[in-house]
């Protein structure tokens, strides 16, 4: 059978826009090129150790910071991605600013604008209006809650923007979906479920931002398997009823966007396939923290919850109480 069936092409078409969105062909320009830089702890001296591109020295805890701001920081990606996320933000805000006041009747689009499009689109646009600024605003905040409650972590991949080809995969089918509906099926849809949605995506993001700038510099994006000097276990603010507050904002997040676009197909996709990922996380992130705080992790474990529909905890118990399961 040939390689180049159609599977293969798209997978090579995704794996050429998340190229794009990784900045791979931006080399020859330092601040927007992705730069991999290694930091381990000298066990002689206890500093840092940064060995970027052949280069070796020890450098204190302070330097350690800035040298994640300088040469981790790729200021021509952050400001690129954070003008276009800001331009989008503010083109899809207004849009739905305009369409809200149509549809509730308080400014009236011309008559030549709805004739045209029809008034089941008028409504599957403010939908999409909304979409847009929620899909901005998660990206932006991410970004920002890192760069003020986390500085010493801020890079440009801060954005998420190229957050995986999963990820990038599952944004460009839900986009198809909803544009078949709009051209072909526009009367396809409940106005209900998009509110309903829309309302989720803020309790989404709220838990989301909220769970990241209580665990300030404890937060991060890629599970940690060493404890670092700032790295505390976090059993205030909304940890105290969620131990896994960013992964419940996320996963209700995604699901609500797709309820918000009425795209149901993928409503149920996402579900499935968010829940998937974390179940397999939750209990590996549980295990990992088992073994950076031995003692207090099982029992925070147990006064707390997971978040997310039917997940278990794998955590091991000597005579604690149960933990609380979902």
């Amino acid at each position: 059978m040939s390689d180049d069936t159609l599977l293969t092409r798209l997978r090579r078409k995704l794996q050429g826009v998340q190229s794009k969105l990784a900045f791979d062909d931006w080399q020859d320009y330092p601040e927007f090129a992705t730069k991999k830089v290694r930091f381990c702890r000298c066990k002689r001296s206890n500093q840092i150790c940064s060995r970027v591109q052949g280069a070796h020295r020890l450098t204190d805890s302070i330097m350690y910071m800035r040298s994640l701001s300088l040469i981790h920081q790729g200021l021509g990606r952050v400001a690129l991605l954070g003008c276009i996320l800001g331009i989008l933000w503010g083109v899809h805000f207004v849009g739905w600013i305009q369409l809200t006041l149509h549809l509730t009747g308080l400014i009236l689009l011309p008559d030549s604008v709805t004739s045209f499009v029809g008034a089941a689109r008028v409504q599957l646009l403010w939908q999409l209006c909304a979409y847009g600024t929620a899909l901005c605003t998660f990206h932006l905040a991410e970004f920002f809650t890192t760069a003020i409650w986390n500085p010493a972590a801020v890079t440009a991949d801060s954005f998420l923007v190229n957050h995986s080809t999963g990820y990038t995969a599952a944004a460009l089918t839900s986009w198809t979906e909803f544009l078949l509906r709009f051209i072909l099926f526009p009367n396809w849809n409940s106005v209900t479920i998009s509110i309903l949605g829309l309302s989720i995506v803020c309790i989404g993001q709220t838990l989301r931002s909220l769970a990241m700038i209580t665990a300030a510099q404890s937060f991060n994006h890629l599970i940690q398997l060493n404890k670092k000097e700032s790295h505390v276990l976090i059993t205030h603010g909304i940890y105290r009823v969620l131990r896994h507050p960013s992964y419940v904002g996320f996963f209700w997040w995604s699901v609500s966007t797709q309820l918000l676009l009425g795209n149901l197909l993928h409503s149920i996709l996402f579900a499935a396939v968010s829940w998937s990922f974390f179940n397999r996380r939750i209990p590996f992130e549980e295990e990992s923290l088992c073994k950076l705080f031995p003692d207090e992790y099982p029992q925070y474990v147990a006064v707390s919850w997971t978040g997310i529909p039917l997940i278990r905890t794998q955590v091991v118990y000597d005579n604690k109480p149960s933990p609380k399961q979902d």
